[in-house]
């Protein structure tokens, strides 16, 4: 008997995963148009790995403000 898997990584939508780096969700569609920011579709539905995001959030220094 297999045991059952767990999926260990955590997805977040563009509105939660906006919340939480505190950027709005039209920055991080910016980030993935540039190739900042690894997201997943799902059909209609855009998904960030928790990792990723965390990635994305140090790589940008404090207050960056883009033009």
């Amino acid at each position: 008997m297999s045991s059952p898997t767990s999926v260990s990584t955590i997805y977040w939508s563009l509105g939660e995963a906006a919340q939480r780096a505190a950027v709005s969700s039209r920055t991080l569609r910016r980030a993935i148009r540039a190739g900042e920011l690894r997201a997943y579709q799902v059909g209609r539905l855009v998904r960030i790995a928790d990792g990723d995001l965390k990635a994305f959030v140090e790589r940008r220094p404090a207050g960056a403000v883009r033009a």
